[in-house]
């Protein structure tokens, strides 16, 4: 990842498996050190992949309430995310809007995904 993650989040190392069997992108998960909030940037197995597929390369983009090993719930912010740069860069803006609004978690009405766009 060329960008850190903003400050109090940290990247989980082994983010566990939470992806298609035989999809080879990797996942990536941050954890905000003090909240038990996460963000996750995982390939998006709802839409077709590979070479001249429209949609081969697009991401998803999620927050987290819980740990990397322990999610309690998922709300999600963004889908078919075009790139994994792009998907990262909205985690980031996500994150540090977080970190901003520490009010800011999953809320279990309306959909976060409006907040980003």
């Amino acid at each position: 990842m060329t960008d850190p993650a903003p400050e109090a989040w940290t990247e989980v190392e082994r983010p566990p498996h939470v992806v298609g069997k035989y999809d080879p992108r990797q996942p990536t998960l941050f954890e905000h050190g003090g909240r038990d909030l996460a963000v996750h940037v995982l390939p998006d197995a709802t839409r077709p992949t590979g070479t001249g597929v429209e949609g081969a390369d697009t991401w998803r983009v999620g927050l987290v309430r819980g740990s990397a090993t322990e999610f309690q719930a998922v709300e999600p912010v963004a889908e078919a995310v075009e790139g994994r740069d792009r998907a990262l860069t909205l985690a980031r803006r996500v994150m540090r809007a977080c970190t901003r609004s520490p009010e800011l978690s999953l809320s279990g009405s309306g959909d976060t995904r409006t907040r980003w766009r």
